[in-house]
């Protein structure tokens, strides 16, 4: 996100219009608070997408896997195809409100099969799926597509939250 995007989105005016847009969207979709928290109010998202952007090369897809409504992949400055997939309809209806330069699929990791990926994706959902699990769907992906970079977010302590485990990269990815 360049400078004038972060203004434009801490913008006061521009925060009451998200926040309401989000509460509207709670209600259609039924999403909970966390689900209506501006982007720039998740602390993990915006330095995620920087990091990103700095690092993807382009001609490849991004992929997000566990998308919800495409906060992360939707605000992605790319120039190639970007894929957000999420198992609810309802999240995938969501995105398609929030990015118009995204195509969002209702899917998991068995339709993740697009040749090239610059990029995967996978934040949060992950750490409700055990190591053993993650780490088949991982060895499935990566055996049928070329994927140059792999994001996923790490938890070190989940006492106290809804998550049940936690992930290591060498791990999941086989070293």
């Amino acid at each position: 996100m360049n400078t004038l995007q972060r203004w434009f989105w801490s913008s006061k005016a521009v925060g009451y219009i998200v926040r309401w847009r989000l509460r509207w969207f709670q209600k259609k979709f039924g999403y909970n608070d966390w689900q209506c928290i501006p982007i720039q109010h998740k602390p993990y998202i915006v330095p995620m997408i920087d990091r990103i952007e700095h690092n993807v090369l382009g001609g490849g897809t991004i992929v997000e896997v566990g998308c919800g409504r495409g906060d992360i992949i939707g605000n992605i400055a790319y120039s190639g195809k970007k894929i957000g997939i999420d198992m609810r309809r309802e999240n995938v209806e969501a995105a398609r409100y929030f990015s118009k330069d995204t195509t969002f699929r209702e899917g998991s990791f068995a339709n993740v099969d697009f040749g090239e990926i610059e990029c995967l994706i996978m934040v949060n959902f992950i750490h409700g799926i055990s190591g053993e699990e993650l780490q088949k769907e991982m060895r499935r992906i990566l055996s049928c597509n070329e994927v140059r970079m792999v994001v996923f977010d790490v938890l070190t302590d989940i006492e106290g939250t809804e998550y049940k485990y936690t992930h290591n990269g060498a791990f999941l990815l086989g070293g």
